[in-house]
């Protein structure tokens, strides 16, 4: 008998099922994988089923649109002389 775990075995590496934590289709992968191949393995019935919301672009797709729209919207300048209270004394 395997260990009941929701995480992905060695046999599920490429399985676009696979989502590193946990495989989309099946609750316990190893089950899948005890005495046969698993029948989900690049199944591309159930890639369709389970991952209708990938785009492709992975876990960190919030983060890298919320970087690149900070870059376009820069608009306060952090160094300069308008933030500043103190007047500036220039010497000789």
């Amino acid at each position: 008998m395997t260990k009941k775990s929701h995480k992905p075995v060695k046999p599920c590496e490429g399985c676009e099922l696979n989502l590193g934590e946990r495989c989309a289709a099946f609750d316990y992968p190893a089950e899948q994988w005890l005495h046969h191949p698993c029948k989900g393995y690049n199944n591309p019935e159930l890639i369709a089923r389970y991952l209708p919301h990938n785009d492709g672009e992975g876990a960190h797709a919030r983060k890298k649109a919320r970087k690149v729209d900070a870059k376009a919207n820069e608009q306060v300048q952090q160094h300069g002389e308008t933030r500043t209270n103190f007047k500036k004394i220039k010497f000789p």
